[in-house]
């Protein structure tokens, strides 16, 4: 039995090569699905190769079949690394055309605003099932199997295809018991005296801008606690902690209609959350343009949405 730390280096990639080689019986089929070319496919496997110290596929004129070894680490590792990964998700027989399209986006925009869009879609179109995964900072990118990556500004890791899907409107949030107890800002430089809980873009920017037609103040609030979620800011707000700072407006609109929540400052505007979809150039996985289409049409309507006509 291999210890953890003897298997810590072999990545989930090669993993999945070593799986769907086995499971195809050819390193062709396998490397199509991981989207590498088969030598890379057979490098991936020789990595595992080396750390095993002994061969996990023996390979016969263009087909592949398990060692012992390699069914003993198969049957361990086909599970995980169809749940974590989804790479080459077999179809049921009753559709054998149906496309798996892997999406990557943010964790508090793809819990809560993307998701149900996602979901429309897949009802919406038999034919393409979607894996979405909801991951921090630059994490999935395209050449770790994602098809298509939501996130906020722009992606250098690699060459990409971006495509705009707006802007998500942002305000500030503060529970009325919160306000009574701490008075409510009247300026923004006001908010250095109060509690404030924000994104990244809050909590790592020097300052803050805030803009009231021409007029822009920059204020450098400091908080005590570093969340950089939009999701903490909201339930910080709501708990009566302090001034949630650049939450989503669609997090807030129900909390604000049953007077949960109070907006703060309801004349001065903040950046909003820009919203871009990302996918390999030219000829992208079937079915990914469809979906970017439909992310575009669902953000078009959205009244909490900017920067696409309407």
């Amino acid at each position: 039995m291999e210890g953890t730390a003897r298997w810590s280096g072999a990545g989930a990639v090669a993993r999945a090569a070593f799986c769907f080689a086995a499971e195809s019986g050819s390193f062709r089929r396998a490397a199509s699905d991981l989207q590498v070319s088969p030598a890379r496919a057979r490098d991936l496997v020789r990595s595992l190769e080396e750390r095993a110290g002994t061969p996990l596929l023996f390979e016969d004129e263009g087909s592949v079949r398990l060692t012992p070894e390699g069914e003993r680490l198969y049957f361990r590792w086909k599970g995980p690394v169809h749940r974590l990964l989804g790479f080459g998700r077999p179809a049921p027989a009753s559709s054998p055309s149906r496309v798996w399209v892997t999406v990557s986006a943010p964790t508090s925009t793809g819990s809560t605003l993307l998701s149900p869009m996602v979901g429309r879609f897949a009802l919406a179109n038999p034919g393409v099932s979607v894996d979405l995964r909801l991951t921090h900072g630059f994490y999935h990118p395209l050449w770790e199997g994602v098809d298509l990556r939501i996130g906020h500004g722009e992606y250098f890791l690699e060459d990409v295809e971006s495509h705009p899907l707006g802007a998500v409107r942002r305000i500030l949030v503060a529970s009325p018991a919160y306000l009574e107890r701490a008075g409510r800002p009247a300026a923004p430089g006001d908010l250095v005296r109060h509690e404030v809980f924000g994104p990244k873009d809050a909590v790592d920017q020097d300052s803050i801008a805030f803009r009231c037609g021409r007029r822009e103040e920059r204020v450098s609030p400091s908080s005590r606690i570093a969340l950089r979620s939009h999701l903490s800011a909201l339930f910080c707000a709501l708990s009566g902690l302090g001034i949630g700072v650049m939450v989503p407006e669609y997090l807030a609109a129900p909390y604000l209609g049953r007077g949960e929540l109070v907006r703060v400052l309801p004349d001065w505007g903040v950046a909003p959350l820009p919203l871009r979809a990302f996918f390999s150039p030219g000829n992208p996985k079937s079915g990914v343009r469809a979906l970017v289409e439909f992310l575009e049409a669902e953000c078009r309507k959205s009244p909490y949405i900017e920067g696409l006509p309407k």
